[in-house]
């Protein structure tokens, strides 16, 4: 699995209007992807069951986990 997880919290409402994609993340991804490291995006955006997917993806022990996150409910979904 990943070496290092970032994940897109879910938006509330926001995905009414669509989803982008993640471009913080892939940004971000970019620097260890770089340097050999396995980097894998989680957007809970548009998975299926996101609790299941984020637990099963810390089953691998990532050395890293990371979150980006706006303000308003998408705070709750990160905590």
């Amino acid at each position: 699995m990943a070496e290092v997880l970032l994940i897109q919290p879910k938006a509330g409402n926001w995905e009414a209007v669509g989803v982008r994609l993640p471009e913080g993340l892939l940004t971000l991804a970019a620097v260890p992807h770089k340097e050999g490291y396995k980097v894998k995006i989680l957007d809970l955006r548009i998975a299926k069951d996101w609790k299941k997917s984020v637990l099963d993806e810390l089953k691998s022990n990532p050395i890293v986990v990371a979150l980006t996150c706006m303000t308003g409910p998408q705070i709750g979904y990160a905590i």
